[in-house]
């Protein structure tokens, strides 16, 4: 198949390949009724598997240059602020950002589009067979919201927004109508059986960004720079993360109900200022984060409901900010609007207007902070530790949405 056809494996990247497809299928597998909790021993167990394949890999490549020197001493440090918040799935993720560094990403992208696309077509077609449960969310309203054998209604369609963000970028504006059509359908059926609205929203801008490329790129004999149109925009895109992330924590920490076009807002967002307002009224920021006994509208291994009071926050900035702290947080701004900066001088615009989307994304979930629910975290690391040498190689390559054909 063409998506595998680059898929020619170093033998020092086997052991990556390994631990990262059981890293991402067990994590996969840990959002729905038949997961396992992050404590027990099935897990931790795989996690020591995962890092012993990754220190394989890195005895067989054998190359460790001066940025990755650094970036073991940055990211040493940022897994100490993590584990402060007993966050230890996300610190494990650093390690396999950092050992993807020297890896071809759009080897990476087609494992996880194809692994993601099997195992959750597999999760779904069992919960609606019936064998396993299918729980179902207010049952008897006139808005029920079935799971689909996951721990959370969202899931799938966060899923979805992957699979289809990373197929974008490895097939650019050559993804064929028929896979188009097929997502359509699929985000269409999936908003009608969970009901997640945001999301279903982000991937339609997704498909009729891919729709709009393809008809562009075909009839429109131009160079173009789509999203990144002068300086101005080009301004706005690698400062989008800083600029949405302070604009999105104004609206929350500033919201009052009382505001008509706050209080409109608030429930176009299914209630999320109010609660992010909440989490900040009550639980304030620190320098270095803390714990925070969040409880949203999921069910736990044992398909039961959390019955107390609910309180969640998915804005990922204000999320990442109350649990992680000040330092951390503005550390991770700095260095993916660095990476944004990066991007851009590539030309890698495919890569910039995904991440300029899930930038928003962001605002109303906090999902997209773990690589098995947004991969594109991976060559964030990727071009910010690549030696100067290939990043100044890298740049004179190009990868325009749209070229011009040269005349003789």
């Amino acid at each position: 198949m063409t998506y595998f056809s680059n898929l020619k494996l170093y033998k020092w990247e086997i052991p990556f390949f390994m631990a990262y497809v059981l890293y991402i299928g067990s994590n996969i597998l840990k959002t729905t009724v038949m997961g396992f909790d992050t404590d027990s021993l099935l897990f931790k167990g795989i996690i020591v598997a995962c890092l012993s394949l990754l220190m394989l890999k890195e005895f067989l490549k054998q190359e460790f240059g001066s940025r990755a020197f650094f970036a073991v001493i940055l990211i040493g440090a940022m897994m100490y602020i993590i584990h402060l918040s007993k966050s230890f799935t996300v610190a494990t993720f650093l390690i396999f950002i950092f050992c993807a560094r020297d890896i071809d990403y759009k080897k990476i992208a087609a494992v996880t589009m194809w692994l993601t696309i099997a195992e959750c077509s597999l999760i779904i077609l069992m919960s609606k067979v019936g064998m396993i449960t299918n729980y179902v969310m207010d049952e008897e309203s006139t808005r029920p919201r079935e799971f689909l054998g996951y721990l959370y209604a969202l899931f799938p369609a966060a899923y979805l927004f992957n699979i289809i963000a990373l197929h974008m970028y490895i097939k650019k504006d050559k993804m064929n109508w028929f896979w188009i059509a097929g997502y359509w359908a699929a985000n269409i059926w999936i908003y009608k059986k969970t009901d997640a609205r945001l999301s279903f929203c982000f991937i339609c801008i997704l498909l009729v960004s891919i729709m709009t490329i393809k008809i562009v790129k075909k009839y429109k004999k131009c160079r173009y720079k789509a999203v990144l149109l002068g300086n101005v925009m080009g301004f706005g895109v690698i400062f989008s993360y800083v600029i949405v992330a302070i604009s999105s924590l104004i609206i929350l920490i500033k919201y009052d109900h009382h505001i008509p076009i706050l209080a409109k807002i608030n429930k176009i967002f299914a209630n999320r200022l109010a609660y992010g307002h909440i989490s900040y009224e009550k639980y304030g920021i620190k320098l270095l984060g803390q714990q925070i006994p969040w409880y949203g509208n999921g069910i736990d291994y044992s398909e039961q409901a959390y019955q107390g009071e609910k309180l969640y926050v998915d804005n990922l900035y204000l999320q990442f900010l109350q649990q992680y702290g000040i330092i951390l947080a503005v550390l991770v701004l700095i260095l993916v609007t660095v990476a944004m900066y990066r991007f851009f001088v590539k030309r890698d615009y495919y890569m910039l207007f995904i991440l300029l989307i899930i930038a928003g994304h962001a605002m109303i979930d906090d999902m997209v902070q773990h690589i098995w629910i947004n991969t594109f975290l991976i060559p964030i690391g990727q071009v910010l530790i690549k030696d100067t040498e290939v990043f100044a190689r890298q740049r004179l390559g190009g990868n325009d949405l749209c070229t011009v054909k040269q005349t003789q």
